[in-house]
């Protein structure tokens, strides 16, 4: 804040995601910013859904974060910046599949993006797992977006 004392904080429930311990959260937001933090296909006992199935495991990780942005009156449409950790062996296949199931879920422009394969994530059967960055007005507006870049519209 301007007159340096610290900005709120809203804390995510989580309600249906995969249990953290204390003192994480899955989601926080400070301002217009929200931060939502590494997510998994796991149920709220922490047991992987979908082993070894990356784009069923996809869509169960856009579902959850779209419900827990969803607790601070965002969507999905308001992410800015995602980032994608995926099992991959090296091939263009692996991070096709995976990247498409994802971006279906946005409307365009979506987030800026970045893939990180990896050669295992745990628990086994854990294909990928999601982390984003959202905003969205202080009084609950939506913020304007636009392409920017080479091709930008």
């Amino acid at each position: 804040m301007q007159d340096g004392s610290p900005l709120p904080r809203t804390y995510s429930t989580g309600r249906g995601a995969g249990p953290l311990p204390k003192p994480f959260s899955h989601a926080v937001r400070c301002g217009q910013m929200i931060f939502v933090s590494g997510q998994m296909a796991c149920d709220a006992s922490g047991v992987t859904r979908h082993p070894g199935d990356i784009i069923a495991q996809s869509d169960v990780i856009m579902e959850n974060i779209a419900h827990i942005l969803g607790e601070f009156g965002a969507t999905v449409d308001d992410a800015v910046k995602l980032r994608r950790y995926f099992v991959a062996q090296g091939a263009t296949a692996d991070w096709q599949a995976g990247v498409t199931a994802v971006a279906r879920h946005f409307g365009d422009p979506g987030p800026v993006a970045t893939e990180v394969p990896v050669q295992r994530l745990l628990p086994d059967g854990t294909m990928v797992k999601i982390d984003l960055i959202a905003m969205l007005g202080t009084d609950g507006s939506r913020l304007p977006r636009r392409h920017v870049g080479p091709d930008a519209r």
